[in-house]
C-alpha cells in the first residue's frame, strides 16, 4: 500500500487516482483471501 506518498512516474501509483485504486484492490484482495 501507499500511504502518503505516490510511486515513480512509471509505478503502480503515479497520481493520486492510481494510489487510490492500488490501494482498494490491495485490501480487497487481502480480504477475500481472509474469509
Amino acid at each position: 500500500m501507499y500511504v502518503e506518498s505516490l510511486s515513480p512516474a512509471d509505478g503502480p501509483a503515479a497520481t493520486y487516482a492510481k494510489m487510490f485504486r492500488y490501494n482498494v484492490d490491495t485490501l480487497t484482495a487481502a480480504m477475500k483471501r481472509n474469509q
